[in-house]
């Protein structure tokens, strides 16, 4: 509407589609800019006369609105979740977008549905039908302004809304049959338009929906994947733990058989050494017989031509000697007797020695399954290794 001091004012009206944000009516005269945004202050209480919304997928300072020769225009101010027009969003996120014109039964959306793990909309964004009167609003009827107030509850209210706002501008210009006549062809015009409008509305709203669903599925499906991977982890980890809780005990019990091995050996070790210690006590004592046979056999050539008595002593001595000798030949077969165990004594060490070497180089878990130790059994003095 031309004003008295040749500017142009223009009412634009955004009609919420969710019932928790008001309806903005907006007054825009030339050289004004209203700013669209979110509520940060006192200041930017939200009102049915300013353009800040209730909602926290809004930045402060989300869009702008305003009028040139008889157009509307909106653009984005860098907002962060972005403005969209009939779907298309203007800019890329915090960048400005260029202006473009908004024309009657448009669709305007601020920000995005913010939702939650399970699907449910935490944040809902700001969707509007935008409607445009030429007039000022002051000169808009009330009534109209009630209907539009009520919001999509009232499936007419578009259809009153081009009825009054033709009414309302025909009262406000000249009353002459050519504008009289224009009127209804406008006010289809603008039905057949909203029509085609909402047919896009709702074919991007299936679009928008269809494709969250497939990113549910595909989420869905790599959450599968990683649970069966984790499966197949735990499953090797417990796989592992049982492998290592039964080389354990295999540890276990070849430590035991080593010990008593050790124990073993150490035993026969024992042994030889007191055999050791009766070879050595059996040649001394044989030395000892030795030289008493040397001293007796030397009296014995002395005291060949001596008397009787003598001859009484030789007899003593020779029965002494062959007691001797028995006694020395005693010795000799104990000796050769002990020399032979202690050989047997060495033996059985050599072959110890040698399955503790095996034990030590075969104590791996990979070989406990082939390995055998062969028990060790003391029998007495006749000790065997079975």
């Amino acid at each position: 509407m031309l004003q008295s001091n040749g500017s142009t004012v223009i009412t634009v009206v955004l009609q919420p589609r969710h019932v928790m944000f008001q309806t903005k009516t907006l007054e825009l005269r030339d050289n004004m800019r209203i700013r669209i945004g979110r509520q940060t202050s006192s200041k930017t209480t939200p009102g049915p006369l300013n353009g800040y919304f209730d909602s926290k997928v809004l930045s402060r300072t989300h869009a702008e609105i305003w009028s040139e020769e008889g157009k509307v225009y909106i653009k984005d101010v860098k907002s962060s979740n972005g403005t969209f027009l009939n779907g298309q969003r203007l800019s890329n996120e915090n960048e400005e977008s260029p202006a473009m014109e908004l024309k009657p039964a448009d669709q305007v959306e601020f920000g995005i549905d913010i939702s939650q793990d399970d699907g449910s909309i935490l944040y809902h964004k700001v969707s509007c039908q935008v409607h445009i009167i030429p007039t000022s609003l002051s000169q808009v009827d009330s009534n109209m302004l009630k209907d539009l107030t009520v919001g999509f509850a009232n499936g007419n209210s578009n259809h009153k809304l081009h009825k009054k706002s033709s009414t309302s501008s025909l009262s406000s210009t000249s009353s002459n049959s050519t504008s009289s006549t224009s009127s209804p062809t406008a006010s289809n015009a603008s039905d057949t338009k909203q029509l085609s409008s909402s047919e896009k509305w709702s074919a991007r709203n299936w679009e928008l929906l269809l494709g969250k669903l497939q990113q549910e599925i595909q989420r869905s499906k790599d959450v599968e994947q990683q649970l069966l991977s984790a499966k197949e982890a735990i499953g090797d980890a417990a796989l592992k733990d049982e492998r290592l809780t039964k080389a354990d005990a295999r540890n276990i019990e070849m430590q035991r058989k080593l010990d008593e091995a050790h124990a073993q050996l150490t035993s026969y070790a024992e042994k030889c050494r007191h055999q050791s210690q009766a070879i050595s006590s059996a040649s001394q004592e044989l030395r000892r017989l030795e030289s008493i046979i040397r001293t007796l056999e030397h009296s014995k050539d002395k005291t060949a031509g001596n008397t009787l008595q003598q001859g009484e002593e030789d007899n003593n001595d020779k029965r002494n000697s062959q007691d001797v000798e028995e006694r020395y030949s005693r010795l000799i077969k104990d000796l050769t007797m002990e020399k032979e165990r202690c050989k047997q004594y060495e033996t059985k060490c050599m072959m110890l020695e040698k399955r503790i070497k095996h034990l030590e180089q075969s104590r791996k878990p990979s070989l406990f399954d082939f390995m055998q130790v062969t028990h060790v059994v003391a029998l007495g003095d006749n000790e065997t290794i079975i």
